[in-house]
């Protein structure tokens, strides 16, 4: 590892620790420091010295299989210190839809946070779908649906772009523009037809469709049926097409308000990919 490398990995770490001390209650403070330190400490030994083929790790109470150790860490990282899907809810059993569950991650947290919530979980990607429905059953978690479609603006068959190197891997799309050469072709649903009263939280990590599954939901009239939302939103994809302001335009028309994330700072370079973090909420 090089300097850089190494550099970069101890703030990344000295970083997370200060989000754990900033963000998490005290009476889960610790074990939350515990479980991070003892998985740096694995990805640091096992993986990146020793080389060890370690496809499972326990969370809480949680035991979760994995492709990639490195995802794995960089989800509960994200997920779970970062608490990038925290929200609110008014009820103890809150509806929750999770576009892009991946392995399941996601899934654990809400169900941390909220034991008895309702959670619809979409994944695309058939081997990642396999992981995740393991994930979901080996830690009997209760009110999952899950549904192996990719979440557009359309239905019926698209094709959609994968690493076969990389199982699981977090750019997978329907968007030929990410740049992964594997094509497969795969069922696509829109999630209007999920939507038929009001839910609590909509989560969308879906690689460059949120744009138009948020279009296709305002069509529908039913995205005031959300009450709050994160989703990822990929900016320039397209070097040279700039659709930000569509996208905070329904949100503005249907009655959110919002906050937006980007964690790449200074300098600005023109076209650069962004992929930023945006909370919505019924005002």
């Amino acid at each position: 590892m090089g300097a850089y490398s190494f550099s970069y990995a101890m703030f990344r770490i000295v970083q997370n620790v200060g989000l754990i001390f900033r963000n998490e209650p005290s009476r889960s403070r610790l074990p939350m420091l515990l479980t991070y330190c003892r998985l740096v400490f694995k990805y640091r030994l096992g993986i990146a010295l020793l080389k060890l083929p370690i496809r499972q790790e326990i969370i809480f109470g949680f035991t979760v299989k994995f492709f990639d150790y490195s995802v794995f860490l960089f989800l509960f990282e994200e997920i779970f210190i970062c608490k990038q899907y925290d929200f609110k809810a008014t009820s103890y059993r809150p509806v929750i839809l999770d576009c892009g569950s991946n392995i399941g991650m996601s899934l654990l947290y809400f169900k941390r946070v909220y034991p008895d919530c309702v959670l619809v979980a979409f994944e695309a990607d058939r081997k990642t779908f396999e992981l995740l429905k393991e994930n979901v059953q080996g830690n009997k978690l209760r009110d999952v649906i899950l549904v192996n479609r990719a979440v557009l603006d359309r239905t019926g068959p698209v094709e959609f772009y994968s690493d076969p190197g990389l199982p699981g891997s977090l750019a997978m799309s329907a968007n030929p523009e990410r740049g992964l050469k594997a094509r497969t072709m795969i069922e696509a649903i829109t999630l209007s037809e999920y939507l038929h009263s009001e839910i609590d939280f909509l989560k969308m990590d879906i690689e460059g469709a949120e744009g138009r599954v948020l279009r296709e939901l305002a069509d529908r009239n039913k995205l005031k049926l959300v009450k709050e939302m994160v989703f990822e939103y990929h900016h320039h994809e397209r070097p040279a097409e700039d659709a930000l302001s569509g996208v905070l335009a329904i949100l503005e028309q249907n009655g959110f308000g919002y906050e937006i994330c980007d964690m790449i700072p200074p300098p600005f370079q023109r076209g650069r990919f962004r992929g930023m973090l945006i909370y919505a909420y019924q005002k």
